[in-house]
């Protein structure tokens, strides 16, 4: 009778470490943005990962200046009056709406 075979299901996640410079990504973005060479050469003579230059290229990720939040919008105080008031109107709403159909 054979033993069961057992596994961790507990895996260390292990990353990979950049295997290139930042120089050599953005030259590899220059050549394709201007069209002189495809994604695939361009990865290959500058050694950047495929997916990783195709999101440079793309700006898939845009990089934040020093201080800079990216996604968290300012507004200015009348604009955040604004926001809070609609956010009442709507849950006064939504609890009448919820009220209503409960009574049914």
């Amino acid at each position: 009778m054979e033993e069961p075979i057992f596994f961790n299901p507990i895996r260390e996640k292990t990353r990979k470490t950049m295997l290139y410079n930042k120089e050599d990504l953005i030259q590899a973005a220059d050549a394709v943005r201007e069209g002189g060479l495809t994604l695939r050469q361009a990865a290959e003579l500058y050694s950047v990962p495929k997916s990783t230059l195709r999101d440079k290229v793309q700006n898939r990720y845009p990089s934040k200046k020093k201080g800079e939040k990216i996604g968290n919008p300012k507004y200015t105080a009348a604009e955040k009056r604004m926001i809070k008031e609609r956010a009442k109107v709507r849950s006064v709403f939504l609890l009448c709406f919820k009220a209503a159909s409960l009574r049914r």
